[in-house]
């Protein structure tokens, strides 16, 4: 089909612009199997709707980019209102708004949620609960209470 070929098309442009023409890279950037990926580019596994939302996602591009749509570049999508919140707290953090002690939770928090999804997939975090709030005071409290 059509579909599966133009994706296959921008994924690879995908993974030429953004990854150095590696698609391990992509992979580990990504959390896709590279396995999956190998064959979806041999043509052994369909290209489905599903996973290429997944990998606009996970890499960042407007949806339905991969489909064809809009721009023939890899578009960065829309932040989201959390991603959002992140850049603008880093930007005070950034300019001394805030406690130091405050500054180094929020960064201590950051390493705890690369690293939990470095160890899992690009989706874990999204998946998981936060083990615990930031107080008015920069004090940690456990999301339970």
């Amino acid at each position: 089909m059509q579909i599966y070929q133009t994706r296959k098309d921008r994924l690879r442009q995908l993974i030429d612009d953004r990854y150095g023409h590696r698609a391990s890279r992509f992979c580990t950037a990504t959390g896709e199997n590279s396995t999956y990926i190998s064959r979806i580019f041999k043509g052994t596994k369909p290209f489905t709707e599903n996973i290429a939302r997944r990998i606009e996602i996970a890499a960042g591009v407007k949806k339905n980019w991969l489909d064809g749509s809009g721009d023939s570049e890899p578009v960065a999508a829309e932040p989201t209102l959390d991603e959002q919140l992140i850049r603008d707290a880093i930007t005070i953090i950034q300019q001394g708004h805030v406690s130091n002690n405050l500054a180094e939770t929020f960064y201590g928090i950051a390493r705890e949620i690369v690293s939990a999804n470095q160890k899992n997939n690009a989706h874990a975090i999204h998946q998981q609960p936060a083990p615990y709030i930031v107080t008015g005071t920069g004090k940690k409290k456990t999301a339970t209470g």
